[in-house]
């Protein structure tokens, strides 16, 4: 994919509410994430307008983030541990010019089911509700970090654990509370609680950023810098 760069005060009036943001770290750890999904990507998070939009003179671009702090402060309960938050998306860019990539969902959503009485198949579909994905996206901001779930992650990337591993709860989405939220897990669940499912075949619990890079639901616009 060619990337695009463009200045944030050039293109902050085209991006939209739910938006996807993409990172591509440079750190180590950054490389390690990346390279799990086969990809360069190792956040994400969704971009939301704060008191009005991209044509008012009021309106603020955000980032709705799962963002990891110290995995000691996590543990001990203290601030410093990171978890769900809303930050302006200046900021964020200026530390990382160059290394988010915006992409845009899909306009409508299609889905498909077979209905077992009717024995047909049923095509529905639906138009996309950035505001709807991150009203549910705001609502967790302030639940801490879940490093268990990368625990988790990590544990299963594992060969051993792979193979003797259950796989089915990798794939089933059950919609419930999300439990030890991170970045791609948070936000594989506000598109799909809000029913645009990003990720088909796999659970919103066991999503990375990389599975929601590789999603047909979204496509790349440009990336921005400073």
């Amino acid at each position: 994919m060619k990337r695009l760069e463009q200045k944030l005060e050039d293109v902050k009036i085209y991006i939209n509410e739910g938006d996807v943001l993409l990172f591509r770290g440079k750190t180590f750890k950054s490389s390690l994430i990346g390279s799990s999904t086969e990809t360069s990507y190792s956040h994400v998070g969704i971009a939301s307008w704060v008191n009005g939009n991209a044509n008012s003179k009021e309106g603020i671009l955000e980032c709705v983030e799962f963002k990891e702090g110290s995995l000691v402060s996590n543990l001990l309960g203290i601030r410093g541990g990171g978890g769900g938050r809303s930050i302006n998306l200046y900021q964020i860019i200026k530390k990382y010019t160059g290394q988010i990539d915006v992409y845009r969902p899909n306009p409508i959503f299609y889905n498909g089911i077979f209905d077992d009485e009717k024995k047909e198949f049923i095509f529905s579909e639906k138009p996309f509700d950035g505001k709807a994905v991150t009203t549910i996206m705001r609502k967790m901001t302030g639940l801490p970090y879940g490093w268990k779930r990368i625990w988790w992650m990590f544990r299963h990337k594992l060969l051993l654990y792979r193979l003797f591993g259950d796989k089915k709860k990798l794939m089933t989405d059950e919609l419930e509370d999300m439990v030890y939220p991170v970045c791609s897990t948070s936000v594989s669940y506000s598109f799909n609680k809000s029913e645009f499912d990003l990720v088909k075949n796999r659970s919103d619990e066991w999503t990375e950023p990389g599975d929601i890079a590789k999603s047909s639901g979204i496509n790349y616009l440009f990336t921005v810098v400073i």
